[in-house]
Protein backbone atom coordinates (compact mmCIF):
# COMPACT_ATOMS: atom_id res chain seq x y z
CA UNK A 1 0.00 0.00 0.00
CA UNK A 2 1.11 3.44 -0.83
CA UNK A 3 1.84 6.55 1.12
CA UNK A 4 -1.43 8.69 2.36
CA UNK A 5 0.00 11.79 0.73
CA UNK A 6 -0.58 9.83 -2.35
CA UNK A 7 -4.16 8.89 -1.14
CA UNK A 8 -4.78 12.35 -1.14
CA UNK A 9 -3.88 13.30 -4.42
CA UNK A 10 -6.31 10.17 -5.92
CA UNK A 11 -9.91 11.74 -7.13
CA UNK A 12 -11.35 8.76 -9.35
CA UNK A 13 -12.62 5.50 -8.49
CA UNK A 14 -10.94 3.13 -10.44
CA UNK A 15 -7.77 4.95 -8.99
CA UNK A 16 -8.82 4.64 -5.53
CA UNK A 17 -9.45 0.61 -5.98
CA UNK A 18 -6.07 0.20 -7.52
CA UNK A 19 -4.51 2.10 -4.63
CA UNK A 20 -6.57 -0.26 -2.01
CA UNK A 21 -5.75 -3.35 -4.84
CA UNK A 22 -9.88 -3.70 -4.21
CA UNK A 23 -10.72 -5.90 -7.67
CA UNK A 24 -14.43 -4.63 -8.70
CA UNK A 25 -16.65 -5.28 -11.75
CA UNK A 26 -16.07 -2.76 -14.27
CA UNK A 27 -19.61 -2.77 -15.10
CA UNK A 28 -20.24 -1.86 -11.63
CA UNK A 29 -17.47 1.22 -11.59
CA UNK A 30 -19.19 2.54 -14.23
CA UNK A 31 -22.84 2.30 -13.01
CA UNK A 32 -22.28 3.19 -9.45
CA UNK A 33 -18.76 5.35 -9.47
CA UNK A 34 -20.98 8.26 -8.22
CA UNK A 35 -23.21 6.12 -5.38
CA UNK A 36 -19.54 4.79 -4.23
CA UNK A 37 -17.44 7.88 -4.43
CA UNK A 38 -20.30 9.68 -2.57
CA UNK A 39 -20.61 7.12 0.15
CA UNK A 40 -16.78 6.82 0.44
CA UNK A 41 -16.53 10.56 0.89
CA UNK A 42 -18.57 9.73 3.99
CA UNK A 43 -16.81 7.44 5.36
CA UNK A 44 -13.33 9.23 4.78
CA UNK A 45 -15.00 12.73 6.20
CA UNK A 46 -16.23 10.68 9.92
CA UNK A 47 -12.85 8.69 9.84
CA UNK A 48 -10.69 12.04 9.41
CA UNK A 49 -12.84 13.44 12.87
CA UNK A 50 -11.46 10.74 15.03
CA UNK A 51 -7.94 12.07 14.50
CA UNK A 52 -6.06 8.86 13.90
CA UNK A 53 -2.21 10.03 13.94
CA UNK A 54 -0.95 6.00 12.36
CA UNK A 55 -0.83 6.66 9.01
CA UNK A 56 -1.02 2.75 8.07
CA UNK A 57 -4.06 2.15 10.49
CA UNK A 58 -5.64 5.15 8.55
CA UNK A 59 -4.99 3.83 5.51
CA UNK A 60 -6.45 0.14 6.89
CA UNK A 61 -9.10 1.88 7.91
CA UNK A 62 -10.12 3.80 4.62
CA UNK A 63 -9.30 0.35 2.53
CA UNK A 64 -12.11 -1.51 4.68
CA UNK A 65 -14.11 1.24 4.06
CA UNK A 66 -14.32 1.13 0.40
CA UNK A 67 -13.92 -2.66 0.25
CA UNK A 68 -17.03 -2.81 2.73
CA UNK A 69 -18.87 -0.19 0.10
CA UNK A 70 -17.76 -2.00 -2.91
CA UNK A 71 -18.85 -5.32 -1.54
CA UNK A 72 -22.35 -3.86 -0.56
CA UNK A 73 -23.30 -2.51 -4.15
CA UNK A 74 -22.25 -6.34 -5.31
CA UNK A 75 -24.75 -7.53 -2.82
CA UNK A 76 -27.35 -5.59 -5.04
CA UNK A 77 -27.92 -2.66 -2.84
CA UNK A 78 -29.50 0.62 -4.37
CA UNK A 79 -29.33 3.45 -2.39
CA UNK A 80 -32.95 5.58 -2.71
CA UNK A 81 -33.31 8.53 -4.33
CA UNK A 82 -33.29 10.32 -0.90
CA UNK A 83 -30.52 8.89 0.25
CA UNK A 84 -28.72 10.39 -3.06
CA UNK A 85 -30.01 13.26 -3.16
CA UNK A 86 -30.13 13.89 0.80
CA UNK A 87 -33.94 14.99 1.14
CA UNK A 88 -34.52 13.70 4.77
CA UNK A 89 -31.52 16.11 5.66
CA UNK A 90 -33.03 19.16 3.60
CA UNK A 91 -36.43 21.30 4.92
CA UNK A 92 -38.68 21.80 1.51
CA UNK A 93 -41.89 23.33 1.27
CA UNK A 94 -44.99 22.00 2.09
CA UNK A 95 -47.15 19.17 1.54
CA UNK A 96 -49.00 21.05 -1.08
CA UNK A 97 -46.74 23.01 -3.01
CA UNK A 98 -43.46 21.17 -2.39
CA UNK A 99 -42.80 21.56 -6.63
CA UNK A 100 -43.61 25.28 -6.13
CA UNK A 101 -40.87 27.89 -6.10
CA UNK A 102 -42.71 30.74 -3.91
CA UNK A 103 -43.30 27.97 -1.33
CA UNK A 104 -41.61 29.20 1.92
CA UNK A 105 -42.89 27.62 5.10
CA UNK A 106 -40.18 29.56 7.35
CA UNK A 107 -41.09 32.54 6.32
CA UNK A 108 -44.37 32.74 5.12
CA UNK A 109 -46.48 30.33 7.44
CA UNK A 110 -47.81 28.30 4.60
CA UNK A 111 -51.16 27.41 5.27
CA UNK A 112 -52.09 24.77 2.16
CA UNK A 113 -50.40 21.84 3.85
CA UNK A 114 -53.03 18.94 3.17
CA UNK A 115 -54.76 17.18 6.39
CA UNK A 116 -54.98 13.05 5.65
CA UNK A 117 -58.13 11.58 6.79
CA UNK A 118 -57.74 8.47 8.06
CA UNK A 119 -61.25 7.32 9.00
CA UNK A 120 -63.57 4.66 6.92
CA UNK A 121 -65.05 5.97 3.44
CA UNK A 122 -68.57 7.29 3.55
CA UNK A 123 -71.18 5.11 2.31
CA UNK A 124 -72.30 5.94 -0.81
CA UNK A 125 -76.00 4.72 -0.95
CA UNK A 126 -74.70 2.01 -3.76
CA UNK A 127 -74.17 -0.78 -0.87
CA UNK A 128 -77.27 -2.71 -1.91
CA UNK A 129 -76.39 -3.42 -5.73
CA UNK A 130 -75.14 -6.46 -6.18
Amino acid sequence: MSSLAHFKELNNLTDYLEFFEITCEESLVHAKRFHILRLFGEQVAKVEALAITDEARLLEIYRFALLSIVKRFESGYAPSAAEIWGMMDKPGGCLACATQVGCNTEQSGCTSTPTIDFSPPQETGLSGLQ
